[in-house]
């Protein structure tokens, strides 16, 4: 039993580390976004 927490627990590990990345990155992109619409209601 002892092997699957072996499996398990790295896998979990690193599926949270790439949901906080990919949350991170879709933040970002939403804030790009907004800055660009911003600028753009400037610029009208």
């Amino acid at each position: 039993m002892e092997w699957f927490t072996f499996l398990v627990f790295p896998a979990f590990t690193l599926g949270g580390i790439a949901l906080g990345l990919a949350l991170h990155s879709i933040k970002k992109i939403k804030n790009m976004e907004r800055r660009v619409e911003e600028l753009e209601n400037k610029n009208k």
